[in-house]
């Protein structure tokens, strides 16, 4: 896992879809958002 440099709350992680397990991934709580638009492109 790595942090998020969008949103210190969250970590980012990579998940194998060929992997056996891959069905057993549920995903966690659902949090609002609010997105900081200075990293938005111009």
């Amino acid at each position: 896992m790595a942090p998020s440099a969008v949103n210190p709350l969250e970590r980012n992680v990579v998940l194998n879809p060929a992997h056996p397990d891959f069905d057993e991934v549920r995903p966690g709580a659902i949090r609002p958002f609010i997105f900081d638009r200075r990293l938005a492109a111009e």
